[in-house]
């Protein structure tokens, strides 16, 4: 788990959703310098090879949940209601 922050909010979150979620929204590491989380970042890409993130239409359940879970909800119902409102509570993230 990590801590990490948009300027206005700090979460906890796994360092996996930090990565395919809250980073390409602006987050940062909550107490890492910009320019370090930067090294970081790049670090790991060349070690792991990582790949693009996947758009959410794209998301298995399984990512599904473990971000719905990450942020205190229950996943439950169908696959595709949990996409809407992974897609909504993003948007109401921004």
């Amino acid at each position: 788990m990590v801590k990490i922050t948009d300027g206005k909010q700090v979460l906890t979150v796994t360092q996996n959703a930090y990565k395919e979620v809250f980073k390409r929204s602006g987050f940062t590491i909550y107490g890492v310098p910009q320019q370090d989380d930067t090294t970081i970042a790049k670090h790991e890409t060349n070690a792991t090879g990582a790949q693009p993130i996947k758009p959410i239409s794209q998301w298995m359940r399984k990512e599904l949940a473990e971000y719905l879970t990450n942020n205190g909800y229950t996943p439950e119902g169908k696959t595709e209601d949990l996409r809407e409102f992974v897609k909504k509570h993003m948007q109401s993230a921004e």
